[in-house]
């Protein structure tokens, strides 16, 4: 098995998903940024903002599991080429809607509630392509190589989305990040891919297939454990990302020092993608949770730093451990998991996110009746770190090596 990044980059089918969903990528950065200030253009007031960003969450998180099963029933590049194309073009309309003042923040509102939809239903079969682009021996190559494709140009997006709201306005940002829809969609085309098994007609339903990839989670423990301990991460982690952290940190060392943290993380995310090409543990499940253990210091130390220099080095370490995780989990979920059902399971993984990270938001409310931030923030570094650790009790976390369950030949040329 090789995990040189040019055993990747050998086979066209892959560069050619590497550079659509590079450019997607970079144009997720710029969206959220161009489209807040395009609502604030508006004379949105913040409730009105938070309401056309809760049109996009609620209709991806509702979309996901449909879009888990049209990634395994369908051709997953015709998926992502045809989302692409759509979203290019709703995107226009956005741009439109900004720059006329026609229709205004409730078209946003309807307008991101059709890109929540896009998305939910592309995300799965966007994740789960990997494994048709390149042969087995190259895929730990090929998941790495997109990760630290993807989080470059999505950290590069965000940096350059500022800049180009002051240079040009929100309205034409978001034109630019509709023209990478386009381009990522003539990318995906490039792919290729073998045309997707057709269906008999005794096509199972959609509730059916669901079934199907629960089961298949269920029936590998070390997913259910790992999608398991996600769902704890996110309940913990979602308060402190969304309210506690920027309140106890601009309270107390200042705003612009948040900024820092978060800029700190994001270095981290790079870094860890960059490790990831270097390192190749034989249990990589365990590397897997001693880096996702790693990310309770952030908590930590926005509830006890005095000063910027140990919180920096904190969402630095919280920044490479979360992306190490992410990759090692990707590889063994993608050499683990039969391809026909990976698009569900990847499905069922975000929904299970999903649904506690909004939770983990509305407790902090009642927490913060019992306990002060300072000492929350703590006590969600402790469970980080120990909800982690406690995995590595298990034999199937433990033990667990690399296979290759693919059921689908891979293009490989």
């Amino acid at each position: 098995m090789s995990h040189d990044p040019a055993s990747a980059l050998n086979h066209a089918p892959f560069r050619a998903l590497l550079v659509g969903q590079t450019v997607t990528s970079l144009g997720n950065g710029i969206a959220p940024i161009a489209l807040a200030f395009g609502v604030l253009d508006l004379g949105g007031s913040p409730a009105e903002l938070g309401l056309v960003g809760a049109a996009y969450a609620v209709t991806f998180a509702a979309a996901l599991l449909w879009g888990g099963v049209i990634g395994d029933r369908e051709a997953r590049d015709k998926i992502m080429v045809g989302s692409s194309v759509v979203r290019g073009v709703i995107q226009v309309l956005t741009a439109a809607v900004v720059l006329s003042s026609v229709g205004g923040v409730p078209a946003l509102a309807l307008l991101s509630a059709i890109s929540g939809v896009l998305t939910g239903l592309s995300v799965p079969a966007s994740r789960s392509v990997t494994p048709l682009t390149v042969p087995a021996q190259a895929l730990p190559s090929a998941v790495k190589v997109r990760a630290l494709s993807q989080d470059s140009a999505r950290i590069a997006g965000t940096a350059v989305a500022g800049v180009l709201v002051v240079a040009i306005g929100s309205g034409w940002a978001i034109l630019i990040d509709a023209l990478t829809f386009f381009v990522a969609a003539a990318a995906f085309a490039a792919m290729r891919l073998p045309a997707a098994p057709r269906p008999g007609t005794d096509r199972p339903s959609v509730l059916s297939d669901v079934r199907d990839g629960l089961a298949e989670v269920v029936h590998q423990r070390w997913l259910l454990l790992t999608i398991g301990q996600a769902m704890v991460f996110h309940l913990a982690y979602g308060g402190v990302e969304g309210v506690l952290g920027p309140t106890v940190v601009g309270e107390g060392i200042g705003r612009d020092v948040w900024g820092w943290a978060m800029a700190a993380l994001g270095v981290g995310v790079v870094a860890g993608s960059l490790l990831s090409m270097r390192i190749h543990p034989p249990r990589p499940l365990v590397t897997a949770m001693l880096a996702l253990a790693s990310t309770g210091a952030f908590p930590v130390a926005m509830g006890l730093a005095e000063g910027p220099a140990p919180l920096l080095a904190a969402a630095f370490v919280h920044g490479l451990g979360l992306q190490l995780y992410s990759v090692l989990m990707d590889v063994a979920v993608q050499e683990g998991v039969p391809t026909d059902k990976l698009a569900r399971v990847y499905a069922i993984d975000q929904v299970g996110s999903l649904a506690t990270r909004p939770l983990g938001l509305a407790l902090v409310g009642p927490a913060l009746l019992v306990a002060p931030a300072e000492a929350l923030l703590v006590g969600v570094g402790v469970v980080l770190g120990a909800s982690a650790l406690l995995l590595l009790a298990s034999r199937t976390i433990r033990l667990h090596a690399p296979s290759a369950a693919s059921s689908v030949e891979p293009v490989s040329s």
